[in-house]
């Protein structure tokens, strides 16, 4: 087989002890908060760890509280409305490369400037980045990325300009604030300004554009605009407002290419979601929220929408059901539809303030304020366990290879972890790849579905009689070995990713790939 020798840049099938169900679950119980919330968000370190924060009203001064689940438990990050400095709006989460936790808010113990704050697990303390209250004025709509230099990125509404609400966006870098470009750079008021950083550092912002009014809502068209470090410029990306309607509650994402997209809510209508195609801005499916109508809520900050995509490049939105009693619900394109992910209306009541975000282990997650649970904060992800994901490449006679997992996967326990792959040319040899992540990796003309650094489990014989050469072959290996003498590696409650490569000489790319599966590991 051709070496497996260069660093790489994913949904998973069949009866292995089912550990969790198609459908939608609880992390932890209902109701983790101790009373009622508002502006939640979400985010998910590397290591797997959700973090939720929220502005907390059970307490005094209503800061705003952060949550993380580990072991099997929800605990506060520094105590309880330790995040914020007084009353906290517009909560946005980020977390860098090494898992470092930060919040931006608007933060009324600074008179409603933006205030960014950062938790240190050494210290066991949030503390300030830059002073607090770093904006001019009042800033509205925060949101927050990190740059690949580890720089804190924020952007916000900024009441300060005139007119008012122009978007304005700072760095974290040699110790102080500084401006992208000019304060005020969107030359008009800037509705929901959203922004992400690709992996060169370039800054996206998009905003419902004050400047491009759609004629029927009077809410600003889309526009997004792209920062240029060299020249300290920002320029339109496309046209200036080139959606077809008002961008209400707009959020811009990149993809795992580094491509943006947007999405926007209609008026219970429909959820547009659009990219860039390196020319222009293009519509992806109908609508996000499929043939359901998406609430929007009358008092728009109490609802961002919420876009991301998995290690396969897939886009999710999440979006409350206006049809089924607000409940929560998320959708994923296919290539051709929005089609539901798991079941859809979801949560237990209302699921106001809806937040998702999809972990590195590709599983979706929300939070919100749940109406069943006297408008605490409830937290669902959707983690059936085995799945299958990413793409087989078909072999050279015509046969797709599929993986498959069973036994029960407990590092404590003495049973096999089998997986094994099926439809495989007979007489082939075959080696296992597994890690903590998925990939679509292009890889000899099909893809690598486990991302490096992946670790390699024996390598194992399709079979087949004796001058017999079809699609009758198997290949199977025991994980458990594996996984149980790397205790410091895979832990309860993290997910494995594996993949089966073989020889298939008479092929193009001389190898076979099947498609990926994901396995959640017990203790």
């Amino acid at each position: 087989m051709p070496p497996l020798t260069r660093a790489l840049p994913l949904l998973l099938a069949a009866p292995l002890a089912a550990q969790s169900s198609s459908t939608w679950e609880l992390v932890g119980p209902p109701a983790i908060s101790d009373g009622s919330a508002i502006c939640c968000q979400i985010a998910v370190a590397r290591d797997g760890t959700p973090y939720v924060a929220f502005q907390d009203q059970s307490t005094a001064a209503i800061r705003c509280s952060v949550l993380q689940h580990r072991n099997g438990a929800w605990s506060y990050v520094g105590g309880k409305g330790s995040a914020s400095n007084g009353q906290a709006w517009y909560n946005k989460l980020a977390i860098d490369a090494t898992d470092r936790v930060y919040l931006a808010c608007r933060d009324y113990a600074s008179n409603g400037r933006i205030s960014v704050r950062t938790f240190d697990a050494a210290a066991g303390a949030w503390s300030n980045v830059g002073p607090g209250g770093s904006s001019p004025g009042e800033a509205h709509y925060t949101d927050i990325a990190i740059a690949p230099d580890g720089a804190p990125t924020v952007i916000y509404a900024d009441r300060t300009t005139a007119p008012a609400d122009e978007a304005s966006a700072v760095v974290y870098r040699d110790g102080i604030w500084q401006w992208l470009g000019t304060q005020g750079f969107s030359q008009a008021g800037a509705g929901y300004p959203s922004l992400d950083v690709d992996a060169q550092g370039a800054v996206y912002a998009a905003f419902a554009d004050a400047n491009q009014p759609d004629a029927a809502t009077l809410t600003g068209k889309a526009s997004v605009m792209r920062f240029d470090s060299n020249t300290a410029t920002w320029s339109y990306l496309g046209n200036p407002g080139f959606s077809p309607h008002g961008a209400q509650n707009i959020t811009v994402t990149l993809d795992r290419l580094g491509n943006p997209w947007i999405a926007y809510y209609r008026w219970h209508a429909q959820i547009v979601v659009m990219r860039f195609d390196g020319a222009a801005w293009q519509q992806v499916g109908y609508s996000g929220a499929g043939t359901d109508l998406p609430e929007v809520q009358t008092e728009a900050w109490r609802q961002w929408l919420s876009l991301a995509f998995d290690s396969q490049n897939t886009p999710y939105v999440a979006y409350q059901s206006y049809l089924e009693g607000n409940r929560a619900s998320v959708r994923r394109f296919d290539g051709l539809d929005w089609v539901p992910v798991g079941n859809t209306a979801f949560s237990p009541g209302a699921a106001d303030y809806l937040a998702m975000t999809v972990g590195p282990n590709d599983v979706p997650y929300v939070v919100f304020r749940d109406a069943a649970n006297l408008q605490r904060v409830t937290v669902m992800r959707f983690a059936p366990s085995p799945q299958n994901y990413c793409t087989a490449v078909v072999n050279s006679l015509g046969c797709t290879p599929s993986i498959a997992a069973s036994g029960m996967p407990s590092l404590s326990g003495t049973d096999p972890i089998l997986i094994r792959a099926t439809n495989v040319i007979t007489h082939r040899t075959g080696l296992l790849l597994f890690g903590d992540g998925g990939d679509r990796a292009p890889f000899h003309g099909g893809f690598l579905c486990v991302r490096a650094p992946f670790r390699r489990g024996g390598t194992a014989d399709s079979g087949g009689g004796d001058g017999i050469v079809d699609c009758s072959g198997m290949l199977e290996r025991d994980l458990g070995p594996y996984l149980r003498t790397a205790p410091s590696a895979f832990q309860p409650g993290m997910h494995v990713f594996a993949q089966f490569y073989y020889r298939d000489l008479q092929s193009a790319a001389g190898v076979g790939l099947t498609d990926g599966v994901r396995i959640e590991l017990l203790p």
